[in-house]
């Protein structure tokens, strides 16, 4: 009797445990302002679970994620477990979101949550200029004509330190070519907004061309920032351990895009922007059987990616052959993207005859918002037969004189010859300067200098610390060297160390980190500063 009774408690125990198996969707939130986030988890109670598959979540960004965890407890000698996957979601637009279902692999059993849905509302009108940190957005016109360059540009202003910034969710260009810019040197700034003093910095800029007419909107980018702590020890430096994560949005754009006007000229290429155009001269006298080849070069800053320049009208006395065209190369850097490329037609007679050749380039300028046309002439004789070098040649163009020189004097001899004399002693000359060069001396100056070459102060000791951006270059360089590491910034290497707790100069670096972000945060230009610090660094890693 006690033993059937032992056995009911357990199927009663394995009956109330399998009933309390679930998954279930829940979040932080119904209602949310736009550009603020909201945190969905999706648990499974009481089971171990595999193969997680996340939703389809509806238009929402995700900001982070997916964080797991899990946890067990016992309460009363009740046992239960549950496995989370988190994620931190965002939306700058206004609106009703659905979020799907999510499926787990429990057992044999494939489980999936319930749909769920947020809604997203105005945010109260609050000036970014505010709050102590912010992203903004700003376009160098706010109307533009099709294929037109455009600059976007993304600025940080902030009263306190920020450790790093990334990108969570950038914007969409499907209505537009983007050329991203290069990197800007131009270090930190101090701004007065409103009364109040901020620290600025340029994040990022985007040459945009826009594709199509119409007002065009560009979306918030998303981005994740994390923002230092006091330094706990009274040093006025933020710690490196000690960081809040947050997510800010840059403000929504819009740009009013006009079309090209009417009548577009027949020979017009598509170039719209400011050029600079050159055609190439060409001989005056050709043959039937001859290929004419005329190059022009374009500089502008228009999109030469979307350019496809037509110069000649159609011509029966004449072949065309599609233009060949070459890398694109892009000009010194300024305010805007200035880029220029070489195209090379052919051109081959059909009949003799005496032609004038009019190529002619075609662009819009948006800044006039007229077209605008460069020509040029060239005269040449097709002549239909094949003609001497001499008459072919331009008038103008003095020929190469060739002399040819025999190897035998009236008396027949070499010996006259005085490169046969340098020929016949170059051996002697050899021995004799192998015989007095030390080897030796040869070969450790070779190797101080192949050890030169590895040494990671090699490159910028030639330059010199002469800016912050040299010294970070170097700083890297040293710690990878000395740590047997490959990382690419600073950042890379702080997350290293703080994994890392076994690392002997973890320390000495962390302590030069700190120091090396003030410096770099107050923008210093200190050239005493600068070598100062290397001179710790020298100190540090053992250099002599």
């Amino acid at each position: 009797m006690r033993i059937l009774q032992l056995l009911f408690l357990f199927l009663s125990i394995s009956i109330s445990l399998k009933s309390q198996v679930s998954f279930e969707a829940t979040t932080d939130a119904k209602q949310v302002l736009t550009g603020s986030t909201f945190q969905v988890q999706f648990t499974l109670h009481n089971a171990e679970g595999g193969s997680f598959t996340a939703p389809d979540f509806g238009g929402l960004q995700i900001v982070q994620g997916p964080s797991q965890s899990m946890q067990t407890s016992i309460i009363n000698g009740s046992m239960s477990s549950s496995l989370s996957y988190v994620y931190v979601l965002t939306s700058t637009r206004l609106g009703t979101f659905t979020i799907g279902s999510a499926t787990i692999r429990a057992g044999r059993n494939i489980l999936k949550t319930k749909p769920i849905q947020i809604e997203f509302l105005k945010s109260s009108n609050i000036k970014a200029e505010s709050k102590q940190f912010f992203i903004k957005a700003t376009l160098d016109t706010t109307t533009a004509y099709v294929g037109q360059q455009i600059t976007l540009s993304y600025k940080l202003y902030t009263q306190v330190s920020i450790q790093n910034i990334e990108v969570v969710t950038g914007s969409s260009f499907d209505d537009f070519y983007k050329v991203e810019a290069e990197n800007d040197k131009n270090g930190v700034l101090r701004e007065i907004i409103n009364g109040q003093q901020y620290t600025t910095k340029v994040l990022g800029k985007i040459f945009l061309f826009p594709l199509k007419a119409g007002h065009l909107t560009i979306s918030p980018v998303v981005y994740r920032v994390s923002i230092g702590e006091d330094d706990p020890w009274g040093f006025n430096m933020s710690s490196i351990f000690r960081q809040q994560m947050e997510t800010v949005l840059s403000n929504e754009l819009s740009l009013k895009v006009l079309p090209l006007p009417k009548p577009i000229p027949q020979q017009f290429s598509g170039a719209v922007g400011q050029y600079k155009i050159d055609f190439k001269g060409v001989n005056q006298q050709y043959n039937l059987s001859d290929a004419i080849n005329i190059s022009m070069y374009l500089e502008g800053d228009g999109n030469l990616n979307q350019i496809k320049p037509n110069i000649f009208n159609q011509d029966t006395s004449f072949e065309f052959t599609e233009s060949r065209v070459s890398d694109i190369q892009k000009a010194a850097p300024t305010q805007k993207l200035i880029q220029s490329r070489y195209y090379d037609y052919l051109l081959t007679p059909k009949k003799p005859g005496a032609y004038t050749l009019k190529p002619e380039f075609i662009f819009f300028n948006p800044y006039t918002g007229t077209y605008e046309s460069v020509r040029d002439s060239f005269n040449v004789q097709i002549n239909s037969q094949i003609v001497k070098n001499e008459q072919a040649r331009n008038t103008n163009e003095i020929r190469d004189i060739y002399t040819k020189e025999s190897m035998s004097t009236s008396d027949g001899l070499l010996w006259n010859k005085w490169f046969i004399w340098v020929f016949l002693s170059l051996p002697v000359l050899l021995g004799f300067i192998f015989k007095t060069l030390d080897i030796d001396s040869i070969k450790k100056i070779w190797n101080q200098k192949k050890s030169t070459q590895n040494n990671p102060y090699h490159k910028t000791d030639s330059q010199g610390i002469s800016n912050i951006h040299n010294l970070e270059q170097l700083f890297i360089r040293v710690i990878n060297t000395k740590l047997n590491t490959h990382h690419q910034n600073l950042q890379e290497i702080k997350q290293y160390l703080a994994l890392e707790p076994d690392i002997n100069l973890k320390l000495p670096i962390t302590n030069l980190m700190q120091e090396f972000d003030f410096l770099k945060y107050t923008g210093t230009h200190d050239v005493h500063a600068l070598q100062e610090f290397k001179q710790k660094l020298d100190l540090i890693i053992g250099r002599d």
